[in-house]
């Protein structure tokens, strides 16, 4: 039981990064290649 809890809490402990970092540029890739946020960011600097 102990070691089934150890392995889950390192296996959880290493891939929240990884998807932390994937989800960080799926956001950014969003915000670069959305219509509406990119003509607000036009509009503001015009």
């Amino acid at each position: 039981m102990k070691k089934t809890l150890l392995s889950l809490m390192l296996g959880l402990g290493m891939a929240t990064p990884v998807l932390a970092d994937s989800l960080l540029d799926v956001y950014q890739q969003a915000m670069a290649n959305d219509p509406v946020v990119n003509r607000a960011k036009a509009q503001r600097d015009a």
